[in-house]
């Protein structure tokens, strides 16, 4: 099993029994080298008897290195003390490296057009890339340089990416998708966005 840290996400996704798909958030409590013993949300028994011991589910463990993806059994389901035992086989794990772990955070990135510092707020960041609001039209489908902040103290990550817009957003709400990154900084990028989860989780 790959090296799964306490607090991780993981997303079960299942179907009900008119075969609608249905996923509820969990996160790591304990790992063994075949399972995983998950905290299950309180809100989410009203799915216990489609996650019932034996059946097989999906899950998408969100790790530093990206999204680990397995097809578990089963084998406790949630109990009264709101835990859920998940066990599957080496052979299942699958790392999906083009896809990251996306939290809501704002902070500071800086993109260069024109020669033009536009300085804007991140609505949230990942490993991957961020979405941003920017008062001043951008080009989409171009290349930019651009520096995102993660820490008061730190100098700001400088990144190369793609700027897009997509349907149903804000106006002014860009996507800017890394092209260019060195791996420790993405590295950086993601083991913040897992901090800022945690954090999230101990407040409640």
């Amino acid at each position: 099993m790959r090296r799964i840290s306490k607090d991780a996400k993981v997303r079960i996704e299942f179907e009900d029994d008119a075969g609608v798909p249905h996923n509820i958030d969990c996160y790591v409590v304990d790992a063994e080298a075949d399972r995983l013993i998950l905290s299950f949300p309180p809100e989410g028994r009203g799915f216990v008897k489609y996650l019932a011991e034996g059946e097989t589910v999906k899950a998408y463990i969100y790790s530093y290195s990206g999204i680990l993806i397995l097809n578990p059994m089963i084998i406790e389901a949630p109990n009264a003390e709101n835990l859920i035992t998940i066990e599957f086989k080496e052979e299942q794990q699958v790392i999906q490296r083009r896809q990251y772990f996306r939290i809501c955070w704002e902070t500071d990135f800086c993109i260069i057009v024109d020669g033009k510092k536009l300085e804007t707020r991140t609505i949230d960041i990942s490993g991957g890339g961020v979405r941003f609001i920017c008062k001043e039209e951008i080009k989409p489908d171009e290349i930019y340089k651009g520096f995102l902040r993660i820490s008061s103290i730190d100098d700001p990550i400088e990144l190369t990416g793609r700027v897009f817009t997509k349907g149903n957003r804000r106006k002014n709400e860009y996507v800017f998708e890394y092209t260019q990154i060195d791996e420790k900084q993405r590295e950086r990028i993601i083991k913040k966005c897992v901090l800022i989860e945690r954090e999230r989780i101990r407040k409640y």
